[in-house]
């Protein structure tokens, strides 16, 4: 199903179509900036500062939760990255591994097919989405990519945040 690539690229992007500043806190302000920008249009909470995370050429991620208690609100800042992502039904906590923070292939292909209601999307340069609190998933980047990111919450989510925290913990008490 996904396969790591023989030779990763070295070329590295220099530029975005974010037009960061890299003049004094470039960074920093053009997170503020954004933020405030994306809190408008999606109605949210943000709940933590910006992060970034950059993805080699060929790297598949493990299986993971960003946070069960708040969403996250994702930005592509370059390359192309393909997210496949479960909902946290019951059934899908059941079967995702407790504690599991290194898997290999072929282990995910087994979780992937056993999983259900399984999603993907991508993101390229300048998309963004917001991932709903406790949807699992795993990240493919087949050419270098960074992704920024900010916990964030909406009032909506309150009852499955409950839910998804409730189930998971007595799943945890049982193992």
């Amino acid at each position: 199903m996904f396969q790591l690539l023989a030779k990763p690229e070295t070329d590295i992007p220099t530029s975005s179509v974010w037009s960061i500043s890299t003049n004094g806190d470039g960074l920093s302000s053009w997170a503020d900036s954004i933020a405030s920008e994306l809190i408008d249009d999606f109605s949210l909470e943000l709940r933590s500062g910006f992060s970034t995370t950059v993805s080699p050429s060929g790297y598949i991620s493990n299986w993971h939760f960003d946070q069960l208690d708040a969403g996250t609100l994702l930005v592509e800042l370059s390359g192309d990255k393909l997210f496949v992502c479960f909902p946290p039904t019951p059934y899908n906590l059941a079967i995702f591994p407790r504690n599991q923070h290194i898997l290999k292939i072929p282990e995910s292909i087994k979780i992937l097919k056993q999983l259900e209601d399984v999603y993907i999307f991508t993101l390229g340069p300048g998309d963004v989405r917001v991932l709903e609190p406790g949807h699992g998933h795993m990240v493919v980047s087949a050419g270098l990519a960074a992704v920024g990111s900010w916990s964030c919450y909406k009032e909506d989510w309150k009852e499955e945040i409950q839910r998804i925290g409730c189930e998971y913990r007595a799943k945890n008490l049982q193992e």
